[in-house]
């Protein structure tokens, strides 16, 4: 698009998540909403910890079983 008002609009409305999924299960169990689609990757521990970068540039960890910041 090239009116300002339907950019806003598109631009809003892309957002991107940080998904926890249950294979077994085959459901969601935890998700963490991110303003921008376009985050860094994901690092899982043995320690139930998982972190990702943001698109803002901040790394976050997460509880691997809850989603707890």
């Amino acid at each position: 698009p090239t009116d300002q008002a339907q950019i806003a609009a598109m631009m809003a409305s892309i957002k991107g998540a940080l998904i926890a999924w249950d294979p077994v299960a085959q459901k969601e169990v935890w998700r963490v909403e991110h303003p921008y689609f376009w985050n860094a990757g994901i690092l899982a521990t043995g320690g139930g910890l998982v972190f990702q970068g943001a698109a803002q540039g901040e790394l976050s960890a997460f509880m691997d079983a809850t989603g707890a910041k």
